[in-house]
């Protein structure tokens, strides 16, 4: 189901508006009705025009979901947003039970943009703090990151072999493979 509207998708507060919280709006990638974050989100209620605002939209994709139906809330302004959305560009809000460990590589994507533009604008000290924990975080788990990356290239290996090999499916392939050396350059990148 593809709901349009005169938004984006989804915000985590009204967009033109900060949160009570204080915090600007922020437009959710992927939305799972069964997170208990998603109780925060705060809906503007206008009542100029139409029947229930985003509230209603969200109910109406939730209900979609429970149901089995694929949705997403996007905005139908946007031009080709139709033809975006059924390709699987990454527009709007995805309805879906994943958790966010589980979403796709390009949500994740966007999460870490989202916190690298947060990082850089908190005090150096702080950013420095936060970095050394991500490195002994890194450290700490090597032997289960490498682990996870083996698994990682061993799944593409299989399903580049069934569709056939390519010149590009081979760079991806070197990209993707995680030495321990290149682990240790990521650590020292971001110390």
């Amino acid at each position: 189901m593809i709901t349009l509207t005169n938004v984006d998708g989804v915000f985590s507060s009204c967009p033109g508006q900060f949160s009570s919280q204080g915090d600007p709006p922020k437009l959710l990638h992927t939305f799972n009705p069964d997170d208990p974050m998603t109780e925060a989100l705060e809906y503007a209620i206008d009542l100029r025009v139409g029947r229930g605002g985003m509230a209603a939209k969200v109910d109406a994709a939730t209900f979609a979901l429970n149901h089995g139906v694929p949705s997403v809330i996007c905005n139908g302004h946007e031009p080709d947003i139709l033809q975006k959305v059924v390709s699987g560009k990454a527009v709007g809000t995805f309805f879906t039970k994943a958790h966010q460990q589980q979403a796709a590589p390009f949500v994740r994507a966007m999460a870490a943009k989202e916190a690298g533009r947060v990082l850089s604008s908190i005090q150096s000290m702080q950013r420095k703090k936060i970095l050394e924990a991500i490195s002994e975080g890194i450290k700490g788990r090597e032997l289960a990151i490498l682990e996870a990356n083996a698994r990682d290239v061993a799944a593409a290996e299989r399903s580049f072999n069934a569709e056939g090999w390519t010149a590009q499916k081979e760079n991806l392939l070197a990209r993707l493979v995680l030495t321990q050396e290149k682990l240790h350059n990521l650590v020292n990148g971001v110390e």
